[in-house]
């Protein structure tokens, strides 16, 4: 997967990282603790991801530019009201 490899590689290289994902969309931080809201993104290091996205860049990687866009919070989506409504679609579906 994209996301682990990501973090695998990362954390190989000695790097502090959180990498939030769901299904195909990610966003990177480069921050020691969890990254889980807007206050705890903006303690991430925002230098160090200038430099990684520069450098993917450079390489024809192209990135979302901010890790603070919104969406970048992907575990707020797991909460427990997202999760009963997903429960509910996937009953209503017949999933």
């Amino acid at each position: 997967m994209l996301f682990t490899g990501l973090d695998r590689a990362a954390k190989s290289a000695g790097l502090d990282v959180v990498v939030n994902w769901i299904g195909s969309m990610g966003t990177l931080f480069f921050a020691k603790e969890a990254v889980k809201d807007f206050d705890s993104a903006k303690k991430s290091d925002l230098q160090m991801f200038r430099n990684f996205y520069a450098g993917m860049l450079e390489q024809g990687i192209y990135l979302a530019l901010l890790p603070l866009r919104p969406g970048s919070f992907q575990p707020l989506t797991r909460t427990a009201p997202y999760r009963r409504r997903s429960s509910l679609r996937r009953e209503l579906l017949g999933l």
